[in-house]
């Protein structure tokens, strides 16, 4: 139980935004830091891939503020603070727009497991199963790639040999 309390789910929202017909003096994969006071930052990847996408990335207790406030508040925050630096014509390049909004996720509630400080040990102790009878797995136990969706996958098919091996 400690260990669980020790790994508790932190918070990453990203909010992509199509801007058309405009690369702002940005090439793909450039990035844009905003710092504001209160720790309201966003942090933006430019056109990744060399999609039409600006992708701002919120986290922390504001991303669980964004989660509260919605995908709309999301949009126009992100949209605001583009608009602050390129000026207000990028409105008209402005397309479709999303949230991903991991704190609402009925069975996640979060975006990722984040170790509380000097607690990574917790990782460590839920990669042992309980019982032989209880085995964990997620992105919180993959290793060198924890916090990905790669490392979950991974996580996920070593506890099922695990069960396997435990059941043979």
């Amino acid at each position: 139980m400690e260990a669980f309390f020790d790994l508790p789910m932190g918070m990453l929202t990203k909010i992509p935004v199509e801007i058309r017909n405009t690369r702002l003096g940005l090439e793909a994969f450039d990035d844009l830091l905003i710092e504001r006071p209160a720790h309201h930052d966003v942090y933006f990847l430019a056109f990744p891939f060399d999609s039409d996408l600006m992708v701002g990335f919120v986290g922390g207790d504001f991303a669980w503020e964004m989660s509260a406030a919605g995908e709309a508040a999301a949009v126009d925050f992100v949209i605001d603070r583009l608009v602050s630096i390129f000026g207000s014509d990028l409105r008209g390049h402005v397309g479709r727009s999303h949230m991903t909004n991991w704190g609402a996720e009925r069975y996640v509630r979060g975006a990722y497991a984040a170790a509380r400080p000097g607690k990574a040990k917790a990782r460590e102790i839920l990669t042992q199963p309980v019982g032989e009878r209880i085995f964990f797995a997620g992105e919180h136990l993959a290793g060198p790639l924890i916090q990905t969706c790669g490392g979950a996958r991974l996580s996920g098919e070593a506890a099922a040999r695990q069960v396997i091996a435990a059941l043979a």
